[in-house]
């Protein structure tokens, strides 16, 4: 069946395209061109598969640089290190400030007040503070005291300023107190040592160094 002009026109374009190459008149009339031979496109999978991130470890980090992988149980642990690092700070905060056990209460009152010791942490850190004060060693060293002096600035030298947590200042001894959250050091004790050095050359009485490992409750005398 043909769909074209028997005359004019239609027969000529009809008659080029019988003589062309490529081109195919089929019975219904219908018309096929092709050209050129068919190419295969070759697609490797790995150099696709390359362009697109595959995290192998909690170590990788995205293109985004403030965001990496990391599980549930990185995320607990880093939690509770700070809680634990925030609990040794505000429980730092409060030793610094009482002096004796009656002052525990109101001192950790005000400091919940002012928001320096968080609300969950005020009744253990009570607790811990009774239970030191209650230990007949820690207590003697502000037994008879005349004055205390928290955190004073101590200057070692020219360049170096020292602050121990507290200076009581008895009739005829002075001891030094320091804190410390971590595991006892040679460190601590030649900190400690440097202050007594300090006092005695400014001619306090009797100076004595002390340091106190919260996390041992352990105290320990320094010569």
């Amino acid at each position: 069946m043909n769909y074209h002009n028997s005359k004019g026109f239609g027969k000529k374009l009809h008659e080029c395209f019988s003589e062309s190459q490529g081109i195919t008149i089929h019975e219904t009339g219908e018309i096929t061109a092709q050209y050129g031979t068919k190419s295969q496109r070759i697609v490797q999978k790995e150099k696709a598969a390359s362009s697109f991130f595959e995290p192998k470890s909690i170590t990788e980090n995205l293109w985004f640089p403030d965001i990496s992988l990391q599980d549930q149980l990185s995320l607990l642990e880093n939690n509770l290190l700070s809680k634990e690092r925030r609990f040794g700070n505000q429980f730092h905060v409060a030793m610094s400030l009482i002096n004796d056990k009656t002052a525990i209460k109101s001192t950790i009152a005000q400091l919940e007040q002012s928001g320096e010791i968080e609300v969950d942490f005020v009744q253990p850190i009570s607790q811990k503070i009774e239970s030191i004060f209650n230990r007949t060693d820690f207590d003697q060293l502000f037994t008879d005291a005349v004055e205390v002096l928290n955190e004073q600035s101590i200057i070692l030298d020219e360049k170096t300023t020292k602050r121990p947590d507290k200076i009581i200042l008895k009739k005829n001894e002075t001891i030094i107190l320091d804190y410390k959250t971590g595991i006892p050091s040679a460190k601590d004790e030649k900190q400690i040592s440097e202050y007594v050095a300090t006092l005695q050359k400014m001619d306090y009485p009797n100076v004595k160094g002390y340091l106190f490992y919260t996390a041992l409750n352990e105290l320990k005398g320094v010569n």
